[in-house]
């Protein structure tokens, strides 16, 4: 199995509000075939194999780090 996400690069990766809306605009106009943003192909897992189960990662590191 191999998991890929398409990701932003630079300071549009950042989760604020002003780019947020960046990305919902550049959404909008992606329907028309317009794209103005910087992004990568980032492979989170590559030929994986066997059981994934998914799991809370938050709270576990919570844990170690409290």
């Amino acid at each position: 199995m191999t998991v890929e996400a398409d990701s932003y690069v630079g300071s549009r990766a950042l989760p604020t509000l002003p780019n947020v809306a960046l990305n919902l605009l550049e959404s909008a106009l992606g329907i028309f075939g317009i794209s103005t943003a910087k992004r990568t192909k980032l492979t989170i897992l590559k030929n994986a194999s066997g059981i994934v189960k998914p799991a809370r990662y938050h709270n576990q590191v919570v844990k170690y780090i409290v």
